[in-house]
């Protein structure tokens, strides 16, 4: 099995650039009978609102939470429509304007962010479905609830899908909070993710989140600084020391793009992070993407990156340019 992974498209009204998935999309067309799976772990979102916008969005939330108390623990979606249908006669007339005027604000937002929401995803996942190979896709914490509209069949977040005689299972989101609505954030827990997982036991495991490692490279743009940087989720690397997947494929971290193995020599697995396929801030300019080959007794038996420039997919270089034999060989030779 041939598995490609992306992650990290950042596609958003202020940054709308599809090319790069374009490209990817042509890339797996062509390779039609080449390829088996493409899995996208998360971030296919940017920022879809202005900074007046989240400043109006804060500000209304703020007011709200401070001055309307419930005696249940409701959601904040929840607090909303009570305070909708509530009779307000009661208070104070400068509370009462100030909470219509609070909700009004924040509800005004929400629908500007829906309607970005929307329009990108809905650009995003049709160029998804023109792909001849089976789709899995997990959000990342730039992605809101509105990805679970147009996902359908290809969400993998606390989901598991059989693909030959493979299992895949994610779980998406993280605990870095991007700017959107609190009532379309989709909610990230460290137990969740790890007894998630660990119930299912997969093959293949999915996330946003790399798991905690201590990172010994790290990429500035294209220079690589060697320093020792620990960083990535407690939780997934509990997960990846208890069940030991094969695969491990996760984003987030765009600069520390490429694999290493947990485990080497004994029940091993190899983590990839795909780096960002899109174009962001501070972060490598040219998409980046991986390909993973399996053969048929579930060993992993070739590790591929990918960079596009220029429109164009060439083989990466420098310290992703491993098949698994060397790979092992440097892990081995690192410096400590």
């Amino acid at each position: 099995m041939k598995i490609l992974h992306i992650s990290d498209l950042h596609v958003g009204p202020y940054n709308p650039n599809l090319d790069n998935l374009e490209t990817v999309r042509d890339f797996c067309v062509d390779r039609k009978n080449g390829l088996d799976v493409v899995v996208c772990s998360g971030d296919l979102m940017d920022r879809c609102l202005t900074k007046e916008q989240i400043e109006q969005m804060a500000k209304a939330y703020n007011f709200l939470t401070s001055n309307v108390g419930s005696k249940e623990d409701i959601s904040f979606e929840e607090l909303l429509d009570q305070l909708k249908k509530a009779d307000l006669s009661g208070l104070p007339e400068e509370l009462r304007k100030g909470l219509r005027a609070a909700s009004r604000d924040y509800k005004e937002v929400e629908q500007e962010f829906d309607r970005h929401a929307n329009n990108e995803y809905r650009r995003i996942f049709k160029i998804f479905r023109q792909l001849p190979q089976q789709v899995v896709v997990c959000p990342g914490n730039w992605d809101s609830t509105n990805f679970f509209d147009y996902a359908e069949d290809m969400n993998i977040h606390r989901t598991i899908r059989d693909i030959n005689g493979l299992r895949f299972a994610g779980y998406g989101d993280s605990k870095d909070m991007a700017p959107m609505p609190p009532t379309r954030t989709i909610g990230f827990s460290d137990k969740s993710l790890f007894g998630f997982l660990r119930s299912v036991d997969p093959d293949v495991a999915i996330t946003h989140v790399p798991p905690y490692e201590e990172v010994r490279e790290e990429l500035i743009g294209d220079k690589v600084k060697r320093k020792k940087i620990y960083r990535g989720n407690f939780a997934a690397r509990a997960f990846l020391e208890s069940e030991r997947p094969i695969l491990y494929l996760c984003g987030h971290h765009h600069d520390d793009r490429g694999f290493y193995l947990v485990n080497p020599g004994k029940a091993e697995t190899l983590v990839n992070n795909a780096g960002n396929l899109g174009s962001y801030e501070h972060s490598n300019k040219d998409g980046t993407f991986t390909e993973v080959e399996l053969d048929e007794d579930k060993r992993i038996v070739s590790a591929t990156p990918y960079r596009i420039m220029d429109g164009k997919v060439k083989t990466a270089q420098a310290r992703t340019g491993y098949d698994l034999r060397n790979l092992k060989q440097a892990e081995a030779n690192a410096p400590k």
